[in-house]
């Protein structure tokens, strides 16, 4: 009957699971040092009591990707730190209030707190509550396909982390900020065709992942690794880093992203030939998406069971994931997703379907427009090489020349081997339209792949 020593003890020990990733444990805890508490009157200190307990219950919340009740704790700190007037706190439930309706799908809301949680943190000057404020923001940007913002912000604050020697410190909600901002910034990256970039990016961050023995910072990298590999169709290293992604989210017990890890996995098998094992690994990621996953990513998902279904000639299903792709993509307002479905979704129709050639490149076109906005030069590329295919099979050939020599220069300006799976399709679609003549070197020399990104 010691309220003081029994909510001293229930927070420690929601504070000791939640370290080891036991989050229904922690939460078990938390909630009971809640009912502790209500014991007490209602005074500020009370409140403030609350307020904590309430924040630490963020961190297995998230791990759990926000299981039912998650709202209303929400709700109850963000209440409590506009009564007692907790900047700091309110920008960190703000940033929260962001991810989760990001990962419930709901990212017009998820940007409102973002922008909330970003304003907020403008008033708090501390590094660590910028650093924890740039985490949250940047996991809706980047959901949303703002990737653009997403370097902006990172560049900002991970420049501020290193000038202060704060780079090994600050883990919120469940991996440290440095390695967390470093992974959006890197994948971002990417995204806008910027690979060299990128590799530095990653490499540190996970290096630093590793000294730290952050496990979920360790499979959070090599997670985005894997996306960088699939952007290039390098078949090798996707397989490689998805497979320690993988590894690395089974130790932890982290669900969030494992079905899209196991689908880029899928990906990568695409690349090196292996259809079969690519379709069992595609539909397994699938599935576990479906079930434990964020729904958000959904599309993703979808899309690489719609590529791998159309390289096996399935493609009554091929279609009928490529339009799920699309329907997800624009019920949750992601735009990067929406693009990449609308040229998955046209690079399939007119195979399955002569007659639809012009809704297809009605698709490839609206999908190149899409990441032409988002200045995403990556999958642009990809847009333009489907175009070419279909261009050629249509019998267009100046049109499906022209398509293929544009996809051809992106994959040289972004320094993507020749040898891979999207600038090899490239030259292979381009041999056909225009044989070169016998013993002319029409290739450039293939550029190496960073060695820190070695399988």
């Amino acid at each position: 009957e010691n309220t003081e020593r029994a909510l001293r003890y229930l927070t420690l020990s929601g504070d000791k699971a939640a370290s080891i990733y036991s989050g229904w444990e922690a939460l078990r805890f938390y909630r009971e040092a809640i009912q502790a508490l209500g014991t007490r009157p209602g005074t500020e200190e009370t409140k403030s009591e609350k307020l904590k307990v309430y924040l630490s219950m963020l961190k297995p919340l998230f791990f759990l990707n926000y299981p039912e009740g998650s709202l209303e704790i929400l709700e109850d700190a963000e209440r409590l730190s506009e009564e007692l007037g907790e900047e700091r706190s309110l920008a960190t439930v703000y940033g929260r209030m962001g991810s989760y309706h990001s990962l419930q799908g709901n990212l017009f809301l998820a940007i409102e707190y973002a922008e909330k949680c970003s304003n907020g943190g403008q008033r708090v000057e501390e590094i660590e509550a910028m650093a924890q404020v740039a985490g949250e923001t940047c996991f809706t940007h980047f959901l949303t396909g703002d990737h653009l913002k997403v370097v902006e912000i990172t560049g900002r604050v991970l420049e501020l982390l290193e000038q202060h020697h704060e780079d090994k410190g600050f883990f919120f909600p469940r991996t440290n900020v440095y390695v967390q901002l470093s992974g959006y910034r890197g994948s971002s990256l990417g995204f806008l065709g910027r690979f060299d970039e990128a590799w530095v990016v990653l490499q540190k961050g996970l290096d630093k992942a590793f000294e730290l023995d952050d496990k979920y910072g360790i499979g959070f990298m090599e997670f985005f690794h894997a996306v960088i590999f699939i952007w290039q169709g390098d078949g090798e290293n996707t397989v490689a880093h998805a497979k320690k992604a993988i590894r690395a989210s089974e130790e932890v017990g982290i669900h969030l992203w494992r079905g899209v890890a196991r689908s880029l996995l899928g990906a990568g098998h695409l690349f090196l030939g292996r259809h079969e094992t690519a379709r069992s690994h595609a539909e397994t990621g699938l599935g576990m998406q479906k079930q434990h996953g964020i729904p958000v990513l959904l599309p993703m998902c979808y899309g690489i069971s719609a590529v791998v279904h159309s390289a096996l000639g399935d493609l009554r299903t091929a279609r009928e994931r490529a339009e799920a792709s699309l329907k997800l993509a624009q019920e949750f307002g992601t735009r990067a997703y929406e693009g990449w479905a609308r040229i998955v979704l046209g690079s399939i129709v007119w195979k399955s379907d002569p007659a639809e050639t012009h809704f297809a490149e009605e698709q490839l076109l609206q999908g190149i427009s899409i990441f032409e906005g988002l200045e995403a030069i990556a999958w642009s590329a990809q847009g333009h090489l489907f175009l070419g295919e279909l261009f050629g099979h249509a019998g267009r050939r100046r049109k499906a020349l022209e398509s293929l020599k544009k996809a051809e220069r992106m994959y040289r300006q972004m320094g993507i081997d020749s040898r891979h799976y999207w600038p090899a399709l490239t030259q292979e679609l381009l041999a056909k339209l225009e044989p070169k003549p016998r013993g002319k070197k029409h290739l450039r020399q293939p550029r190496a792949t960073p060695a820190s990104c070695e399988s």
